[in-house]
């Protein structure tokens, strides 16, 4: 699958540690999952006329993005399985819902996807392995990291148990390396457009 067609999607911590720990065990055992499900009819897979998340108000976030999570993406749980660690993992299923897991607070997480175990990979968030464009700061209960291939060489880093080499910052290693193509194309635009003689004036300008 090209690095094109994969989303990467993080996930915040519950507000309980018994709750983070049950999720915890949940995707060493193979299924990633998330809450506010407690009742039969907060199946997204229920007709979408029916279906409790479209009539929910503006208080309560939707569930819905769950449906665009697709096999071969990939979900971080973020603060899990305590704070500042975090685990991923690959999606291998569809979105599904099922019994969920027995929290204080009663059935919840129904919603979940089953991942590759042989996937999952643990790391500190802030971590040399992980790239600075990789947005794992959750404001709220999830959202969509876009910087994909940054993910994903970080995973692998984290893998292959090294740091991404750095000269400097991160935030400055990363900024090099994205301008680099941008960078090298310059001057072939200049050449393009300011020959021979014009060309020696523009440079005397700069």
């Amino acid at each position: 699958m090209s690095v094109n067609d994969v989303r990467v999607w993080a996930f915040n911590k519950p507000d309980q540690q018994q709750k983070v720990r049950l999720l915890y065990e949940s995707v060493v055992e193979g299924k990633s999952r998330f809450g506010w499900s407690w009742e039969n009819n907060h199946n997204l897979k229920i007709d979408q006329e029916n279906n409790w998340a479209n009539n929910w108000t503006e208080e309560h976030p939707r569930q819905l993005f769950l449906l665009k999570i697709k096999p071969g993406d990939w979900i971080v749980h973020i603060h899990m399985p305590s704070d500042g660690r975090c685990v991923a993992a690959k999606v291998v299923s569809e979105y599904n819902f099922d019994e969920g897991i027995n929290t204080s607070d009663g059935q919840d997480f129904r919603h979940f996807f089953q991942i590759d175990v042989e996937s999952i990979v643990e790391f500190e968030r802030s971590s040399k392995k992980v790239h600075s464009a990789v947005n794992l700061k959750p404001r709220q209960r999830y959202h969509q990291v876009y910087a994909v291939k940054e993910s994903i060489e970080s995973i692998e880093a984290i893998k292959d148990h090294r740091e991404i080499e750095i000269e400097g910052s991160r935030e400055r290693h990363d900024l090099l390396n994205k301008s680099d193509k941008i960078l090298h194309q310059i001057p072939g635009l200049i050449h393009s457009t300011h020959r021979s003689k014009k060309l020696e004036s523009f440079l005397a300008e700069v």
